[in-house]
């Protein structure tokens, strides 16, 4: 899912306020995953790969030319679910 960094904050407070979301501990980084190279699925240009520095332990993809965050639905999920309170752990 590709979502413009301008809106991304609000989409993920919108569902992280909707009545049946259920909290989950954040699970450690895998640090494989901050070796991977993606390509924007928009521009085709190589996005950046690094931890979220919000709460759910996710390495998210960004393009900087599209000014847009790169998510699939378990990254969106764990963002979402984890408590606020956490901060990233890595492994």
């Amino acid at each position: 899912m590709l979502i413009p960094m301008e809106t991304f904050l609000a989409v993920v407070q919108h569902l992280r306020n909707a009545p049946d979301k259920i909290s989950a501990p954040p699970r450690p980084v895998d640090r494989k995953d901050l070796h991977r190279e993606a390509r924007c699925p928009h521009c085709h240009e190589l996005m950046d790969t690094h931890v979220y520095a919000g709460p759910g332990n996710v390495v998210i993809d960004n393009c900087r030319h599209c000014a847009a965050n790169w998510l699939d639905h378990s990254e969106l999920k764990q963002i979402v679910s984890a408590p606020a309170e956490h901060a990233p752990q890595t492994d």
